[in-house]
């Protein structure tokens, strides 16, 4: 509460006459960004954020959505995890865009690698953060702090972030409002005062926890199968809901739409939260319905309501009522409970992993008192029952009475309820021996069996047993630069996809560029009546489909559609690049195989080269290396030629004799230098 307080503070001025002052300066929006909302040459605003933050993304875009529903431009609102956005929302001009990323502490990978790639594409980039000089801070244009910007909590779990976010979120919300005209003086007003009584609302809910603890220890630990749904606005706090579940209480939760779960998995009869609020009345007899539902489904309801509502009683295993909240961030109390539930669902069963703990250390002590072998256990159990034995019944009436059939697996409830026979005198130690013995002793077994339980039942609120972490860590969408050079810009003026060109030869023709002084001409071929594996067939033909530079001007025996031969048929064949002399002009050439949708047919491109007279030995090796098995037998003939294969060999030949001939004749070149 005290962070939501922290930020809203300094934010506003309510003048005693006329409406709301916003405080909101150039660090927060800057002035060429507003003239772009103003003016409608950003008409995309895109909210991204990881895990908490990107459910609070949501809440923001929804408060957006609101606030600038009557703006005199339009703009498209959405959120997006920040990893989908960047995989999948990126355009190559973003100029237009406004990108809003949510983030707690400011360090998470998938969401700054997504800033700095949006940013890159000429995106406006505002942040939501809790720390300042973090590193989504240096990538933003401009940064709404939550609390006083110097949190620096990174806990996974961490609460009070998420609804700061969103108060930062609905103070950016009217502030553009403000800006934009998109709402009256009287009704910013009356948004900023109910922003100012939120705070209070939230201390009520957070005075209901006693009854939410109540609610938590009587379900919670009977059903392994939970949910939380919502609709509209409460669907923002049902997704938040089913995090801090998850988190908590180490449980894989559904979430879905209100009225969606019905048509799914009622059958597995799950613990159904039910965030029933913010909805107009003409809906809530809907929402009534889809509870009596889930009741009839054998599911165990507990609803989220607002103050007074009744009409639940008769479906709901439980009912929180919320005391009255007005404004679009009346979702904030209904997650509140959630995160209630969640605290004392996770103490529930850690409550019960302690008694085990008391039961195990007690065990622990006798043994060392009366010996470790399996001759003391008579008396070490003897001595256990007598000093435990109404913790260990009441343990046993637990399990008995299912209590915990939602946090304990079905054989480890078998092995303890066997184990707390044991020490009651109510089975035998034969029996036990029988069924449990396996881990060393019959003393050995029975400690494995209530340190397996206690590990099952442990929930450490304060430390996260399964993600303890000290940095977000995510994607990193390495941005592959599109490869340059007149080979590649040929490939683009043809309008041919660079995909469509084999990895191999990708990596070939890169390494090929810098070598390359000059395209003079080039000559594009379709070839068709390809079988069903890509190759050459009888029937395969090839004919010219498009001619540049000095081809214009050169006969081609495939001006007609003729039968594929030649060079070109090898090309195809093998899935090669062939650089070399043409077989009947003596032209430098390069003649490289390009895919098409249809495996019936493909294109082949010829290039008329000149190549640079010398480069570098470096960049000459590189080409070597990547054109295949080329190297391995220039090496192989030059040491045939009884010659030991040194790199600074190929300083002594011009690139068209190096690059332009077979490896033979090109390691006689080389013997010939030696001579």
């Amino acid at each position: 509460v005290e962070s939501v307080r922290n930020t809203l503070r300094g934010k506003f001025e309510l003048p005693e006459m006329g409406g709301v002052r916003f405080l909101l300066g150039r660090d927060v929006l800057p002035v060429e960004l507003i003239a772009g909302l103003r003016e409608g040459r950003v008409r995309q605003i895109a909210l991204v954020g990881q895990g908490t933050a990107a459910v609070a993304a949501q809440g923001v875009a929804h408060l957006l959505q609101t606030a600038l529903a009557g703006a005199p431009h339009p703009f498209q609102i959405f959120a997006e995890k920040a990893a989908e956005f960047s995989a999948y929302r990126l355009r190559p001009d973003m100029s237009d865009a406004l990108v809003i990323a949510v983030s707690q502490s400011g360090t998470t990978t998938d969401t700054n690698r997504t800033v700095d790639l949006a940013r890159g594409r000429g995106a406006w980039i505002l942040s939501i953060v809790n720390r300042r000089n973090s590193d989504l801070v240096y990538k933003s244009h401009g940064v709404l702090y939550t609390s006083d910007g110097r949190d620096i909590e990174m806990s996974v779990a961490s609460t009070k972030a998420f609804y700061a976010q969103n108060v930062a979120g609905q103070v950016l919300a009217l502030g553009l409002a403000s800006i934009l005209g998109s709402m009256s003086e009287r009704a910013l007003r009356a948004s900023v005062e109910d922003l100012y009584r939120l705070p209070d609302a939230m201390e009520q809910t957070l005075a209901l926890g006693p009854q939410i603890a109540e609610l938590a220890r009587r379900f919670a630990l009977r059903r392994r199968s939970w949910a939380v749904v919502g609709g509209g606005p409460a669907k923002i706090a049902a997704d938040e809901i089913r995090i801090k579940l998850s988190e908590l209480c180490y449980k894989s939760i559904a979430v879905d739409y209100l009225e969606d779960k019905k048509h799914i998995d009622l059958s597995s009869e799950p613990l159904v939260i039910v965030c029933a609020v913010g909805q107009p009345e003409d809906l809530v007899p809907d929402t009534v319905k889809e509870v009596a539902i889930f009741k009839a489904h054998r599911a165990l309801p507990i609803v989220i309501a607002e103050a007074g509502e009744r009409r639940f009683d008769p479906y709901a295993a439980g009912v929180v009522w919320l005391p009255p909240c007005r404004g679009a961030l009346s979702y904030l109390p209904a997650t509140m409970v959630g995160h209630l539930f969640g605290y004392h669902a996770a103490d529930s069963m850690d409550a019960v992993a302690d008694r085990l703990r008391v039961l195990r250390g007690a065990f622990v002590r006798l043994r060392e008192t009366c010996g470790f072998g399996d001759e003391a256990i008579p008396e070490v159990l003897e001595q256990l029952s007598a000093s435990m034995a109404p913790q260990v019944a009441e343990l046993e009436d637990v399990l008995s009475r299912g209590d915990l059939d939602g946090s304990l697996p079905a054989g480890s409830a078998v092995r303890l309820s066997r184990a707390l026979q044991l020490i009651l005198a109510r089975a035998s130690l034969d029996g036990f021996s029988r069924h449990l013995r396996g881990n060393g002793s019959v003393g050995d077994s029975l400690h494995a069996c209530l340190s397996e339980c206690i590990s099952e039942l442990s929930r450490p609120i304060d430390a996260i047993k399964h993600q303890a972490k000290t940095i977000t860590v995510g994607i990193s969408r390495i941005e592959a630069l599109p490869a340059e050079g007149v080979i590649w810009s040929v490939l683009d003026e043809l309008g041919l996809a660079r995909e469509q060109v084999l990895e191999s030869h990708r990596i070939f023709l890169s390494a090929l560029e810098p070598l390359v002084a000059a395209v003079e001409g080039v000559t594009l071929y379709r070839v068709s009546g390809l079988d069903a594996l890509g190759r050459p067939a009888d029937a395969t033909r090839i004919g010219v489909e498009r001619k540049l530079g000095i081809t214009e001007r050169i006969d081609s025996r495939c001006d007609r559609e003729r039968p594929l031969s030649g060079n070109k048929w090898a090309v195809v064949k093998h899935d090669e690049v062939y650089l070399g002399y043409g077989q009947s002009d003596g032209r430098k050439i390069l003649i490289l195989p390009v895919a098409s949708d249809a495996p019936s047919d493909c294109r082949v491109l010829l290039f008329h080269l000149q190549l640079e007279s010398s480069s570098d030995r470096a960049a000459r090796l590189k080409a070597l290396r990547a054109r295949g098995k080329f190297f391995d037998r220039l090496r192989a003939a030059v040491t045939e030629r009884n010659l030991e294969w040194d790199e600074s060999l190929i300083d002594a030949l011009d690139n068209d004799t190096l690059l332009l001939n077979p490896p033979e004749r090109v390691a006689e070149e080389l013997a010939q230098t030696k001579v």
